[in-house]
C-alpha cells in the first residue's frame, strides 16, 4: 500500500497528456483497491468470533470504529470557482475548456449565470446518457423569506405594493423582474377596484400584505421549491434547451421563470476529459447576489474552494480592473487570514480582439509586427502587469496594517497563475465551432492557451488527489502497525502477573497526563503572548478607528440621493435603505463589513503571520 501511494504520488508531472492522466488515475485506483482490501481484511480479523480474545470487548469496539473512519472512498478532486462580472466571458471559456460549443448559456447582452452551475465528469459508461444533471430548488421556507423582502423592496410609503418598475436602473427592477418571472399576471394585475372619479372606476393596488398572502397561493412555478428536477439527452443542444429554463439566458424578462428559485444546477458528462482527474468547475453568479439563499451557498463553495479564478476581460484587465482589484477587498482580506490567499488564479479573457495599429503604438512594436505577435507580446505584458498589480495587492494590505512589509518575501510566498485565453478563436481552431469563420488572431490552439490552461487543471487536481492518497494510506498503515504492535505482545494467562502489569502500568502513566498539562499551558502561554503582542494592540487601533468612523459612514449612506447621479454619490435611496436593514444590513453592499473593515483591515497580516504563518 505504501508503494502504491508513492507511485500515485510519483505519476503527477509538469506536462500532463491523457495517457498520462490516466497514468495517475490508475496508480490511485490501485492504492484505493490495496487499502481497501486491507481495510476489509482488519475488520474481518478484528471482529471475527474466532479471533475476540485478541483484546477486550470496548477496546475491539473502538478500535473498529476507528478503522471505520479510515474506509477509503473516491478521492476528493480540486473544487474550482469561477467568478467575474458581467461579459467577462466566464460561460464562454468554461465552454471551451470542456469541448462545447455553448452547452453553458452564453449572452452579450445581459448576465446569463443566474443561477450557481456545477460541472463534473460522469463516471457512467453507455447506456447513460451523455448528459445528465440535476436542478435543486431552494425550499418552499428559504422561498417565502426572499418573497418577504422582495415584496419590501416593492412597497410604496403608504404600504400598497409597487405592480411595475420599468427603469432597469431603479434601485428595486431587479426584485420586480423576480417577482414577475416567479407571478406573471397574478403580481402585476393584483388590483382592488376603489371609488367613482369623474365618472369612472379607479383601481388601487393592493395593500402588500394582502399581496403576500395572494402569492403564497400561486403555486403553478413555486411548486417546485423543496424539489429536484432530473435532466437527460445525448444531444447538446437539447440538453440545453432543458437547462435554459433554470439558468436564465433570456434577453426579455418573462413570466413563467423558474431561474429565481434555484438553488443550484448540477450537470455531468462523461465526455468532458478536463474534468476526468477530479476537478470540479463551479460557475458562480457572484457574491452579495440578491438571493440571499443562492448567495450563501456561492459564499459557501468560494470558502471552500481549492481553487478560485477570476476572470476579467484583457483590456478591462490590463487597463482598470486590475489583480490588485480583484475580487472585493474584504473577501481577499479574508483569504489572507484563512491562509488561502495563494489559491487565486487569474484569466484574462479575449485575447484574440485587438487592433494591430494600437497594439503597435502602446507596446511599441516594429511596424511589421503581425497580428499574431501583437497578440503575444499584449498576452506577455498582460501576466507581467497583473503579477505586479497581485502583489501591490499585498503590499497594500500589510501596509494598512501598520506592517514594514518585505516585498520580495511575499513574491516568494505568493505566486498567481495568469493565463490570458481566447475561447472563442479555440473553438474554431479546434472544430468546435464550425460555422463562425476561420480565426484571426491565433494559427494555432496552443497560442489561445486554453490547452495549458487545461494541463494547469489535471497538474493542480491530480497533486491534490495524490496528497490525499498519501495521507490516507500513511493513517491506515499506522492503524495497521498499532494493531500489529498490540497483538504482538507477549500474554501471560496468570491473572496475577496481569494485574501487576497493569498496576505498573498506571504507575508510569500517572505522571503523564499532568506533564501533558504543563506543555499545554506552555503552548497556551506561547499563544497568549503572540495574541497580546501582534493581534489584541491591532484590534484596539483597529477598533478605535471603526468607532470614529462608524458615524461618517453611516451618514454617507443616509446622505443626499439624485436619480441624475446614481452611482456617484454615497447615499442610498430610502428604499434601498430599508432593504438592507431588513436584510441584516447586507443587500447591495455589505455594511457590516464597512463598518467592521478598520478593525479587520488592522489585524489581517498579523492575523496571518500568528495563525496561518507560524502554524498555530
Amino acid at each position: 500500500a505504501e508503494e502504491a501511494a508513492g507511485e500515485a504520488a510519483a505519476a503527477t508531472v509538469t506536462q500532463l497528456d491523457a495517457k498520462e492522466v490516466e497514468a495517475q488515475l490508475n496508480a490511485e485506483a490501485s492504492c484505493v483497491g490495496i487499502c481497501k482490501y486491507v481495510t476489509s481484511k482488519l475488520r474481518e480479523t478484528m471482529g471475527g468470533r474466532e479471533f475476540v480474545a485478541w483484546a477486550p470487548e470496548s477496546l475491539r469496539e473502538s478500535r473498529l470504529k476507528a478503522l471505520a473512519k479510515l474506509e477509503m472512498g473516491q478521492m476528493p478532486g480540486a473544487s474550482i470557482v469561477v467568478v467575474g462580472n458581467t461579459g467577462a466571458g466566464k460561460s464562454t471559456l468554461l465552454n471551451a475548456l470542456i469541448g462545447e460549443a455553448n452547452l453553458l448559456p452564453t449572452n452579450g447582452m445581459r448576465a446569463c449565470t443566474a443561477s450557481i452551475i456545477e460541472l463534473r465528469y460522469d463516471q457512467s459508461a453507455e447506456p447513460a446518457p451523455l448528459y445528465s444533471g440535476e436542478v435543486e430548488f431552494i425550499s418552499r421556507e428559504e422561498w417565502e423569506h426572499e418573497l418577504t423582502n422582495l415584496i419590501g423592496d416593492l412597497t410604496q410609503q403608504d404600504g400598497r405594493a409597487i405592480l411595475n418598475v420599468s427603469d432597469p436602473d431603479a434601485h428595486n427592477h431587479e426584485s420586480w423582474c423576480k417577482l414577475y418571472a416567479v407571478y406573471g399576471d397574478n403580481y402585476t394585475h393584483s388590483t382592488l377596484a376603489g371609488g367613482m372619479r369623474n365618472g369612472r372606476r379607479e383601481y388601487l393596488n393592493m395593500m402588500a400584505d394582502d399581496l403576500m398572502k395572494k402569492l403564497k397561493n400561486c403555486r403553478s412555478i413555486t411548486g417546485k421549491c423543496g424539489t429536484i428536477e432530473h435532466v437527460a439527452d445525448n444531444d447538446p443542444g437539447t440538453f440545453r434547451r432543458k437547462l435554459e429554463r433554470y439558468m436564465d439566458s433570456s434577453n426579455d424578462v418573462a413570466s413563467g421563470q423558474f431561474w429565481p428559485l434555484v438553488k443550484k444546477v448540477s450537470v455531468k458528462s462523461r465526455k468532458w476529459s478536463v474534468l476526468k482527474s477530479g476537478a470540479v468547475f463551479v460557475d458562480a453568479p457572484g457574491v452579495n447576489d440578491s438571493n440571499t439563499t443562492r448567495d450563501k451557498v456561492v459564499k459557501g463553495y468560494l470558502k471552500n474552494a481549492d481553487s478560485i479564478w477570476i476572470v476579467s476581460n484583457i483590456n478591462r484587465a490590463v487597463n482598470d480592473k486590475t489583480a490588485k482589484d480583484m475580487l472585493d477587498h474584504n473577501f481577499r482580506r479574508q483569504l489572507l487570514m484563512d491562509g488561502t490567499y495563494g489559491s487565486l488564479v487569474f484569466i484574462a479573457t479575449q485575447s484574440d480582439v485587438l487592433q494591430r495599429s494600437e497594439a503597435i503604438t502602446s507596446l511599441r512594436l516594429s511596424p511589421t509586427a503581425t497580428l499574431e505577435e501583437c497578440a503575444q507580446k499584449r498576452c506577455e505584458f498582460t501576466e507581467s502587469r497583473i503579477k505586479k498589480d497581485y502583489i501591490d495587492g499585498l503590499v497594500e494590505m500589510g501596509r494598512a496594517s501598520g506592517d514594514d512589509v518585505d516585498r520580495q518575501d511575499l513574491e516568494k510566498r505568493f505566486e498567481l497563475p495568469v493565463f490570458c485565453v481566447s475561447s472563442f478563436e479555440y473553438q474554431i481552431l479546434d472544430g468546435i465551432r464550425k460555422v463562425d469563420g476561420d480565426a484571426e488572431t491565433w494559427k494555432n490552439v496552443e497560442g489561445t492557451q486554453i490547452p495549458a490552461l487545461r494541463k494547469h487543471v489535471h497538474r493542480a487536481t491530480l497533486a491534490q488527489r495524490a496528497r490525499n492518497v498519501r495521507r490516507c494510506t500513511e493513517q491506515l498503515l499506522q492503524f495497521a502497525q498499532s494493531i500489529k504492535a498490540f497483538t504482538s505482545l507477549e500474554r501471560d494467562p496468570d491473572e496475577k502477573i496481569h494485574e501487576k502489569a497493569r498496576q505498573a502500568f498506571e504507575k508510569a502513566f500517572a505522571p503523564l497526563p499532568k506533564k501533558a498539562q504543563v506543555q499545554l499551558e506552555k503552548f497556551d502561554k506561547i499563544l497568549a503572548d503572540e495574541f497580546k503582542s501582534k493581534i489584541l494592540p491591532q484590534l484596539d487601533s483597529g477598533a478605535e478607528t471603526a468607532a470614529l468612523k462608524c458615524m461618517e459612514q453611516a451618514q454617507k449612506w443616509s446622505g443626499k440621493w439624485s436619480r441624475k447621479n446614481i452611482g456617484a454619490q454615497p447615499g442610498l435611496h430610502w428604499s434601498t435603505y430599508k432593504a438592507h436593514c431588513r436584510r441584516n444590513g447586507q443587500w447591495k453592499i455589505n455594511m457590516n463589513e464597512a463598518l467592521a473593515a478598520p478593525i479587520l483591515t488592522a489585524v489581517s497580516t498579523n492575523w496571518e503571520k500568528v495563525f496561518v504563518r507560524s502554524g498555530y
